[in-house]
């Protein structure tokens, strides 16, 4: 039995969550960023009515052909089992836990790792103990589905109070110079999001992986050296690659994020929170070149930017 925490436990997971033959896990809570590292033969039980489940995630999920899904009250379990290992702790399947986005601003998890061949009887039990859970569990169905989605959509809603609950909902500071995408990446936009797409979403070329969650958007004017405020926006991991129409140049991509409606009264106190705290905050760990000499931009967490 081996005791893991941080990148090594993260490392193990994926390797079960890829691995071949059948798996079964049950985890209370799937978040985004699942649905492309699942391989194989897989039984997933979790809590889709847990505010740390992401129902468009498990509606992904439930796309793929050998995943079996279903849904337990209550469940806060997070057991990862495959043919001959078993993993139980404290992580879940998202990226808060196991860092799908290599940004590095994981939780601290921890779990003990142990294999069916030196603990047979620990193995045994803990497989006894998932498959009882499974049986208890229900299946997710589309229209379950469909009712998780709504409940998600009105318990989802942002509520900023305070600085503190900048650090709840995870957000991040994103902050650029050039606001203009080239003409390839202009054209994957209207083509992915239609030709009215700055409405509705942020788009970012060529950016490094962005993490998933909330992003402050944030314009650097090079010409007046000021912060511009453009509001929030939720990135769940959208990714398109395009080539561009100069050789030179090779290949681009951009991030799509989608911007967020909030009522006017979050929506101020956002912004004074904002222009107060997290703006000042940036220009005290560095100016307008930092950002300049980024080929794409700067993402800063904002805990980072709390003092």
């Amino acid at each position: 039995m081996n005791v893991l925490y941080g990148k090594k436990l993260q490392g193990e997971i994926k390797k079960i969550l890829k691995s071949g033959g059948s798996k079964k896990f049950a985890v209370a809570f799937i978040g985004s960023g699942t649905f492309c590292r699942i391989q194989g033969k897989c039984d997933i039980l979790c809590d889709l009515f847990s505010a740390g489940t992401n129902p468009y995630e498990i509606r992904k999920l439930r796309s793929i052909k050998n995943v079996t899904l279903r849904h337990l009250k209550k469940l806060h379990t997070k057991i990862y089992l495959s043919d001959n290992l078993a993993i139980i702790g404290s992580a879940n399947m998202s990226n808060r836990a196991l860092d799908y986005d290599g940004s590095g601003n994981s939780s601290i998890e921890a779990a003990v790792m142990m294999q069916k061949k030196l603990l047979p009887k620990i193995y045994g039990e803990t497989k006894a103990l998932v498959n009882r859970l499974w049986r208890k569990g229900q299946p997710i169905t589309k229209d379950l589905i469909e009712t998780a989605i709504e409940a998600y959509e009105r318990d989802n809603r942002l509520k900023i109070k305070n600085l503190e609950d900048f650090l709840d909902n995870h957000f991040f500071a994103t902050v650029y110079v050039d606001d203009e995408l080239n003409e390839e990446a202009e054209e994957m936009a209207c083509y992915q999001l239609g030709k009215r797409w700055e409405k509705f979403f942020g788009v970012f070329e060529n950016w490094n992986k962005l993490p998933l969650g909330y992003l402050i958007d944030l314009y650097w004017n090079p010409k007046t050296d000021k912060i511009k405020y453009n509001g929030i926006l939720k990135y769940s991991g959208i990714c398109i690659p395009f080539k561009y129409k100069n050789k030179k140049m090779g290949k681009g991509s951009i991030q799509i994020a989608k911007k967020i409606d909030l009522p006017k009264v979050t929506s101020d106190k956002i912004k004074t929170i904002v222009k107060k705290t997290f703006i000042p905050g940036i220009k005290k760990k560095m100016n307008c070149d930092d950002v300049r000499n980024k080929n794409d931009g700067v993402v800063i967490p904002v805990e980072d930017l709390f003092f």
